[in-house]
This record gives C-alpha cells, structure tokens and sequence, in this order.
C-alpha cells in the first residue's frame, strides 16, 4: 500500500477537524483588536542599516531564483545598503546557467550582487556550510537568509533593520506560507496559517522559546560571529534558535509581514521535513 493510501484520508480528516477551529480564530482576530496590536498598530520601518541577504542554492529552477530576486528588486530599501550574496556549488551547473539567466532579467541595479562559488557538498558540508562561506565576506551589520523560491512581504528589510538597529533585537524571524495549487498545498496553507498565526505568535506574546524558520532569518552578524557561524546541524536555523535561548538572546517574531514559499510536492516530502526538524531537536 502506497503511503499517499494513508496519509490523504487522514488529512482531509485533519481538515475537517481544524477548519471550524481556524474559522473561531479568525472570528476572535476579526472582533478583537487589543490580542494583535502589533499587526495592527504596524512595525515601525528604519532604511539606516546595513543588510547582507544571503541566497544559497542547490539545483535551483530558474524560476525559482527569478522569483526570489524580483522579491529582494521590490523592497522599498535603499539599495545602496544592501548586499546579495549568491552562494552555489562550483559543479551545479543547473543552478549557476539558471542564475546568469535570472541575474540578466531582474532590475538589480545599485545593489551589490557577488556570486560565490563553493564545494561544500564535496566536503560533505550542507546548507551551513554555505551559509557559513558567505558570512566570510559578510561586513554588514545584518546577515538575512532566503532561500530560492522565498517571496519577502512589504518592507520586510526595513522592519528587520529598525527591530534590530533601533530595537536592539539580536535575530527576527517571521511567517513563512507555503502556496501552490493541488491538494497538498492547501493542507500545507492551513498548517502554516494554524502554526505561524496562532501557536507561535502565542508562544512570542508569552515569552516563551520560538523555534527558527530559515527563510526570511535575520541575526546580527556579531552574533553570528561570536558563536562561530551556523551550527553544522541538520536544520542549522532551528538549533540557531535554542543557542539564542541558550545566550538569553532576544528574539524578535515579527507578524506583519510573510514569506512565501512553494509547498512540497508530496507528504512524503512534507514529513520528511517535519522529521529533519525533531532530530535537531532530539540531537540538541
């Protein structure tokens, strides 16, 4: 029996029981102002600091790096204070033809854009690995990841720079939805919607420990230094997170605005994430 066999019955019946919860919550969101005042009051923006916006790759479609470039292109952050840095394999050959295609497309114009050529992989080294190659370079005052595909809400960059810079934060993390067209994606829509907008915007309000997206993940560079990089851990940002709690760090989640990610093809790619994500935990 194949294991979709199992799964999709029990997750349309996962659906059926969490809709009217999701429904009750929107309804409480709807006629209570007071419980989000950070959504609605609006974060305030700060366009002074210095941004390195790191984009690993790895067998990347052109579409995919097209996408999340047009969504760095569109933030309404002074360019002059920002730097791309592009890290792939040196033997990804899909990736780097579909990166000088994309780079040929995308009005990135006054902004810095490196393209840093790597062979973690070989070294068998995995996405810390990268993201650790790039912090070499990196002489801004924040280091922000996104991954191929990501699309970054509104000004994203200047509330990061203004939560950090002005507020003192030392990381910001914030919502990331996954979208797509077939059934899997809308499980995958309600799952997000449910974890970002009521567990762990619940979880921020009382204080309490936030487990890291890497999308969209904003840590001071000092930081990042003083710890000696990304943990090389299989889900470098979720451990990232328990050493900021560890180091009684602060830790922003910021709530107004998203990420956009494509959901998993398939629940056996969806689990085998969620897996990826308890083993750091357990190993932790």
């Amino acid at each position: 029996m194949d294991i979709a066999d199992l799964v999709l019955p029990a997750a349309s019946m996962l659906i059926a029981i969490l809709q009217p919860l999701y429904t009750i919550y929107v309804a409480i969101m709807a006629v209570s102002p007071l419980l989000r005042p950070n959504t609605l009051r609006g974060t305030k923006t700060y366009h002074g600091a210095s941004i390195a916006i790191v984009i690993p790759l790895y067998m990347e479609r052109f579409e995919s790096i097209k996408r999340s470039l047009e969504s760095v292109a569109r933030q309404r952050y002074p360019r002059d204070k920002l730097r791309v840095i592009i890290v792939v394999e040196e033997d990804d050959e899909l990736s780097i033809k579909n990166l000088e295609r994309a780079l040929r497309v995308v009005p990135l114009e006054g902004i810095r854009v490196e393209v840093l050529r790597t062979s973690c992989r070989k070294k068998g080294g995995g996405k810390h690995c990268a993201l650790n190659a790039a912090l070499n370079r990196v002489k801004e005052e924040i280091y922000l990841v996104l991954d191929a595909d990501d699309y970054v809400s509104g000004d994203y960059l200047g509330k990061v720079a203004y939560i950090v810079s002005l507020r003192g934060y030392t990381a910001v993390t914030t919502k990331v939805y996954r979208e797509g067209d077939n059934i899997i994606a809308k499980f995958l829509t309600l799952d997000t919607v449910l974890w970002y907008d009521l567990a762990l915007y619940t979880l921020f309000r009382i204080g309490s420990y936030i487990p890291l997206s890497g999308e969209g993940l904003a840590v001071k560079t000092s930081y990042l230094r003083r710890i000696g990089g990304f943990p090389a851990k299989l889900t470098e940002d979720a451990y990232l997170g328990m050493l900021l709690a560890r180091d009684k760090e602060t830790l922003y989640y910021l709530d107004d605005e998203f990420i956009v990610e494509r959901a998993p093809r398939s629940f056996r790619a969806y689990y085998s994430r969620g897996l990826d994500g308890y083993r750091a935990t357990s190993s932790a």
